[in-house]
């Protein structure tokens, strides 16, 4: 009888583990994309040779994808705040973006993620930078534009 429950314990403690392989995405970036206002006044994307960002309070991430970039977003504060260093002369530019975070449960295999909402500049300078749009404040899945930064 103590064979059978210590099989049935040690049973149990094996079915209950589970090494199945997480398909589902956990990381959630913020899309940036950048323009600028031509000579008739409208808006044309804005893909840069050397593009520099560092994030405070946050590990900074610079991933190019098309015109697009993405930005890795502290998940310990309700704000980051990003220098971007647009060439080599000298021509930066400070941005804090504030937001609500809200871990969620992505599946028993791939553990908890991080969604953010309520997305919003809390300040910026303007050395290159002219003006900054919120296209959608809420980050998530979704592979949408969530900022629009003017030059």
């Amino acid at each position: 009888m103590k064979n059978f429950l210590l099989a049935l314990g040690l049973l149990s403690f094996i079915i209950g583990c589970s090494d199945k392989p997480c398909y589902e995405e956990t990381d959630f970036f913020l899309n940036v994309s950048f323009y600028t206002i031509d000579s008739t006044g409208q808006p044309t994307d804005t893909v840069f040779d050397t593009l520099y960002v560092a994030g405070v309070g946050s590990p900074y991430q610079l991933e190019y994808t098309g015109s697009t970039y993405e930005f890795v977003l502290d998940l310990n504060n309700d704000s980051t705040q990003f220098y971007f260093d647009f060439n080599e002369e000298g021509n930066s530019d400070q941005v804090v973006f504030s937001y609500k975070r809200n871990p969620f449960l992505v599946s028993h295999e791939c553990g908890f993620a991080m969604f953010f909402d309520s997305l919003q500049v809390e300040s910026f300078t303007t050395n290159f930078i002219d003006s900054i749009e919120i296209i959608s404040n809420t980050i998530d899945d979704s592979e949408q534009d969530n900022v629009k930064i003017y030059l």
